[in-house]
Parts: structure tokens; sequence; C-alpha cells
């Protein structure tokens, strides 16, 4: 865990789907999280901290751009994304 703080990041990349279907992303952060696919928010929570789970996304098979900004104002500092 970092202890870096007034810092932002920015994740980019690519989401490979190989069965069309619904999906669940969660994330743990501490501080402010943001996660996009396809240019739409999935998962944007209000709370500073914690674990935290997205409604079902419809994916299609493919790839799908996927997108997540982080943001730490003080003390510790992690961010994961699962799905």
């Amino acid at each position: 865990m970092a202890t870096e703080s007034n810092m932002a990041a920015e994740a980019t990349g690519t989401l490979k789907i190989t069965t069309a279907g619904d999906y669940k992303f969660k994330m743990t952060h501490d501080d402010k999280v943001i996660l996009s696919i396809d240019n739409v928010s999935v998962l944007a929570p209000d709370s500073c901290c914690g674990i935290h789970d997205s409604s079902d996304v419809p994916l299609l098979a493919g790839n799908h751009d996927l997108n997540s900004l982080y943001e730490n104002g003080h003390g510790g500092a992690y961010w994961k994304i699962y799905y």
C-alpha cells in the first residue's frame, strides 16, 4: 500500500470478453475512483473508501476499452479492480 498524498492516476487498457453476458465489477480503493467501459461509467462510488460492486454490465464478446481514474487526498492509497 502506498502512502502518497494528493495524487491522481489513470489506468487504461483493453478488456477481452470471450463469452457475451452480464459481468459484475468490483473495486477496492482509498479515496475516489471511477471505472468506465467503452466510455460508459459502470462504477463511481460516492463514498471515500472500501469495496464497491457494480450492477450487471452487459458485454458482447470482443474487446472493450477500459478506463479507471483514481484520486488520493492523504494517507494510505490503494486501488484494485476485479471482475
